[in-house]
């Protein structure tokens, strides 16, 4: 990939992605590529490079970019991976906006690919290349179809959509019609051998055709600079919607062979987009769910959706209703208080929400209007949705229900969606209500992921917190601190507890007893029962290598069965004894240097939890008190930072204190340090103290 000297910016990346002119090399009659057609048919400047003919589709056709006569700002190339090379080299002699090549054959096929796509960036220079290895783009406004793509049903929207998968735009294309989505563009980056998702990224924030951005994601090559784009863009008011493929262990076999990119966990992408506020679907259709009323509804209408009101005219579709509105947790408030209003219209009517209009809806526009100006009146009601059949040819049997609910959409900012009971094509009638304020959603759990985006977005805006300052690089600990194991050199046990001690977690009192020293003369300021085990040791327990409940009577019988315990295993003789210490919970801290996407800290609840319950959750560091706050919420899946079942509650700030510190010691020590345990860290009367800690570091 290009270096920081040498990457585009974003007026070189705008210049390619907005091009007044374009070239086309390899163009021909007989592909059934409709690139050619479809830029013939636009208002740009259209020029086919073919040195074979004179004409392609009655259009002259050059031989060569040079025959063009003058530079042009992007060039679509269709020939094989090394004429690719020579175009790339071409257009960037003659001052070019920018290259989309399709061909594979690069980076992603081995060794000599990876070389051909070194040449590739050797010839860009400082020019725009898009892949190679993809789809390239269309720019929906402009008509500039500079993909492999077949002919595609694009309608000018505010959405941008950047995929590593090129194969993926004709599927978002073809699929977005039902959800009323149009695009600003698509951009498909494939091996990024010169620009990478960042750099669209950056152009889609800056321009204003563009409110929402979609992005389906192999792997992050520059997640610091990724991170600081998306913050970028929430300040800018647009959300981002992100889809990570290669979540399971075949989808990443199958992802690295497509682009040759190395794929990240997917449980670190979905710690880390949480933390920045991106928004998470988890195929294409999901996707276009939650980024359909950011297109189709002005921006005044995205309302932080706490809770909804469904209005129905079909006591099915509201029980139906009721069901997905709980699977996708999206809050359906009872809405008591409008009981005596609504009862006065509608006697019969059950439940208030969601409510089943029935028969009463057909004939009585007036007073169906009523009943809707109640919900749009109602402070616990952020959005109405109201359920039809939207894909009936004529509109005449809708509009005893559609025209009440045009008129109350006119009468209040709040988002009022029309949604069909199943997904469903939608008729043209319905797909106009948008000029009437009216969004269209996509069935009832589409229209929820919709509804759910929008109250997401506003969440995630709200907990923009102000990047902290990076840490101070921490020394390396001294060679006698470092011991070999099979695993890796470790920290040994002093050096581990007090490198904690020094960045502010409160430690457990210890004592080491060395090989020469006698059990005696190390423990007499600790409380008994101990706790004996061997000091240097990643896998104490595997091997028994921990005795708890220790009188000080027993403790040199304890630390020479250790020590035999420990020469069998080829281990250093030291053993750790610490006092017993009462706890109520039990919870641990981890710190990895290396997770695909820059230092984690993560921590759950301890003991049986981690595995019962997987209760964990992690954050990129280092980060503020208010993102560790929001940890500690999320990992709290059953209370007990409240007080569960009678406990004292704990304390969220020391923890959150305690959190950023070991944060800050990840990033202070990234040269030398590769992973940070701490288990367990226990809570009692004297608050949070770590017993025990492990630190792998890079030889």
């Amino acid at each position: 990939m290009a270096d920081s000297a040498t990457r585009p910016g974003t007026r070189a990346i705008r210049r390619f992605i907005e091009p007044r002119s374009v070239a086309v090399v390899g163009a021909s009659e007989s592909s059934p590529r409709h690139a050619v057609r479809a830029l013939l048919d636009s208002d740009l400047d259209v020029f086919l490079v073919n040195p074979r003919h004179a004409t392609v589709f009655g259009a002259q056709a050059h031989p060569d970019l040079a025959s063009i006569g003058q530079p042009v700002d992007a060039v679509l190339t269709l020939v094989n991976a090394r004429a690719a090379v020579d175009v790339v080299a071409q257009a960037a002699r003659l001052g070019a906006g920018g290259v989309a090549v399709n061909a594979a054959g690069f980076a992603e096929t081995g060794a000599d690919g990876a070389e051909l796509q070194a040449r590739l960036v050797a010839a860009a220079g400082g020019m725009p290349v898009l892949g190679p290895n993809c789809n390239g783009f269309v720019n929906a406004r402009s008509g500039a179809f500079l993909a492999g793509a077949p002919q595609l049903p694009l309608r000018p929207g505010g959405i941008g959509v950047i995929t590593h998968s090129g194969g993926f735009i004709t599927d978002l294309s073809v699929s977005a019609v039902d959800r009323q989505i149009g695009f600003s563009s698509l951009i498909s980056t494939g091996n990024e051998a010169v620009t990478d998702l960042v750099d669209y990224l950056d152009y889609l924030i800056d321009d204003p055709q563009t409110r929402a951005i979609g992005l389906v994601v192999e792997s992050l090559r520059r997640p610091e600079e990724f991170f600081a784009a998306v913050r970028r863009a929430h300040t800018a008011g647009k959300p981002v919607v992100a889809v990570k493929m290669g979540r399971s262990r075949r989808g990443q076999e199958v992802a690295a062979s497509h682009t040759g990119a190395m794929i990240g966990d997917g449980w670190v992408y979905d710690a880390a987009f949480r933390q920045f506020g991106v928004l998470t679907a988890r195929d294409l259709g999901d996707l276009l769910d939650r980024l359909m009323f950011f297109d189709q509804l002005p921006t005044e209408r995205w309302t932080p959706v706490r809770g909804t009101a469904v209005v129905s005219v079909s006591g099915g579709a509201a029980a139906l209703a009721g069901d997905v509105w709980e699977d996708e947790d999206l809050h359906l408030p009872a809405l008591e208080d409008l009981r005596a209003p609504i009862a006065e219209v509608l006697p019969r009517a059950g439940s208030t929400n969601p409510i089943d209009l029935t028969g009463f809806a057909m004939g009585k526009p007036d007073l169906v209007e009523s009943v809707l100006q109640n919900y749009t009146e109602s402070p616990d009601v952020d959005a109405v949705v109201g359920l039809w059949t939207l894909g009936l040819r004529s509109r005449g049997f809708a509009d005893s229900f559609l025209l009440p609910f045009v008129n109350a959409a006119k009468k209040t900012s709040k988002p009022m969606v029309l949604s069909a009971i199943a997904d469903a094509r939608v008729s043209d009638w319905a797909a106009e209500l948008a000029r009437d304020g009216v969004a269209v959603g996509h069935g009832l759990r589409g229209t929820v992921r919709g509804l759910t985006a929008l109250r997401d977005f506003a969440a995630a805006r709200r907990r923009i917190h102000a990047r902290p300052a990076e840490s101070v690089p921490l020394e390396r600990p001294p060679g006698e601190a470092i011991v070999r194991t099979p695993d890796g050199p470790i920290l040994n046990f002093t050096a581990t507890m007090g490198l904690l001690r020094r960045c502010g977690v409160p430690v457990a009192p210890f004592a080491i007893i060395g090989a020469d020293q006698h059990p005696g003369e190390s423990v007499a300021d600790l409380l008994e029962p101990f706790v004996v085990k061997l000091a240097d040791c990643p896998h104490r327990t595997d091997i028994g290598a921990v005795r708890v409940g220790i009188s000080s009577d027993a403790l040199p019988e304890v630390v020479t069965d250790l020590r035999r315990l420990a020469a069998e295993h080829g281990l250093p003789p030291d053993v750790v004894v610490q006092p017993q210490l009462k706890a109520t919970n039990e919870l641990f801290i981890g710190a990895q240097v290396e997770s695909g996407l820059g230092p984690m800290t993560v921590c759950g609840l301890g003991g049986i939890h981690v595995e019962a319950i997987r209760a964990v959750g992690g954050l990129l560091a280092p980060f503020d008190r208010g993102e560790a706050l929001d940890l500690i919420e999320e990992i709290d899946t059953i209370g007990a930072f409240d007080g569960a079942r009678g406990a004292e509650p704990l304390n969220r700030d020391e923890f959150a204190r305690i959190l950023q510190a070991v944060g800050s010691l990840v990033v202070g020590a990234r040269d030398w340090l590769v992973s940070l345990d701490i288990n367990p860290v226990l809570t009692g009367a004297d608050g949070f103290v770590a017993v025990d800690g492990l630190v792998y570091v890079s030889d």
